[in-house]
């Protein structure tokens, strides 16, 4: 009976380490993913600028700018859904990334192309810790 009492005790008492186990490495990986967030979302405004600077004339660029301004804007005022706002900025930037591809100012950019990659790595980021 006491080792019955034990053995009981012993299962609980590793449940309940693998427990806070889990719930620490699903904080420690929320924290690196809102960490990522903010890294790339503060790239954003400069990879913005810079476009700006960049292009005038281009109707698919801007308007692929003004969407992504728009889903940033999202985020400073609609802090309630954060995952489909980020869904937002994520889809926002792989289609502007797309669009730029194929405009040479924008490629010959070196500031340009740094910071797309910053961004790359950081949305390569984001589907790793998903």
């Amino acid at each position: 009976m006491y080792s019955v009492l034990l053995m009981i005790i012993f299962s609980l008492y590793i449940i309940h380490t693998l427990l806070q186990y889990l719930e620490n490495h699903k904080c420690k990986k929320q924290k690196q993913l809102e960490n990522i967030y903010q890294k790339r979302n503060a790239i954003i405004p400069i990879l913005i600028s810079i476009a700006e600077s960049t292009i005038y004339d281009n109707k698919v660029i801007q308007s692929e700018l003004n969407h992504l301004k728009d889903n940033l804007n999202d985020l400073r005022i609609n802090d309630n859904d954060l995952m489909v706002v980020n869904y937002n900025i994520s889809t926002s930037l792989d289609n502007f990334i797309i669009c730029s591809s194929n405009t040479p100012e924008l490629k010959e950019n070196i500031e340009f192309m740094k910071l797309v990659l910053e961004i790359e790595e950081a949305e390569a980021d984001i589907k790793r810790l998903k």
